[in-house]
């Protein structure tokens, strides 16, 4: 069961509506809440809400979300992070309810960078995977939880062994955003 993994988990930025039923966690983000990073455009964004545990080695993240609009720029998906200058996340990131994208965002030393791709109409859930091999990350995306894509492979580095991993979501508009985080599995 979720509630049972998520013991050995704390909050980022806890939100103040969170619902806990048979379906998993619901989050209602915050309005004006993200992670981004602009050196360039001197915006530093770090109030988004992360709900993390610190883990070393290798290992493997998967999270299953149902959400309600994602336009805007509204967000769910999963995040690795070692402070606030360093982080990378991947989620869903769209502009218009119509037009869905999956990001991935890595911000080294403060600087963000933003990938997208396209996917196609959900029917309902989306999951996200990242596979943490030595210094590297592979984030995956599914539309059924069988069926994985690689979006991204990065190498991340730290003298820390030690990164935080787990899910995040924000609204970095004026509207707040309900996202159910069904599953979380860490291997």
């Amino acid at each position: 069961m979720l509630l049972d993994v998520l013991k050995d988990f704390e909050w980022l930025n806890e939100p103040r509506r969170i619902i806990y039923s048979d379906e998993g966690m619901t989050i209602v983000t915050e309005p004006q809440t993200d992670f981004w990073q602009s050196v360039q455009h001197q915006i530093k964004k770090d109030n988004g809400h992360f709900f993390f545990t610190p883990r070393d080695g290798n290992f493997t993240l998967t999270t299953q979300w149902a959400f309600d609009d994602c336009s805007n720029f509204r967000q769910c998906g999963l995040m690795l992070r070692l402070d606030e200058r360093n982080w990378i996340k991947v989620g869903l990131m769209s502009i218009e309810p119509n037009n869905l994208q999956v990001g991935t965002v890595v911000t080294h030393r403060g600087n963000s960078d933003w990938a997208v791709h396209n996917i196609p109409k959900l029917n309902g859930d989306i999951w996200f995977r990242v596979r943490r091999i030595k210094g590297d990350y592979v984030f995956f995306a599914s539309m059924d939880g069988q069926n994985f894509f690689q979006l991204r492979l990065v190498t991340f580095h730290s003298e820390s062994p030690i990164i935080k991993v787990g899910a995040y979501a924000c609204s970095p508009q004026e509207q707040p955003f309900n996202c159910t985080l069904k599953a979380l599995d860490l291997e």
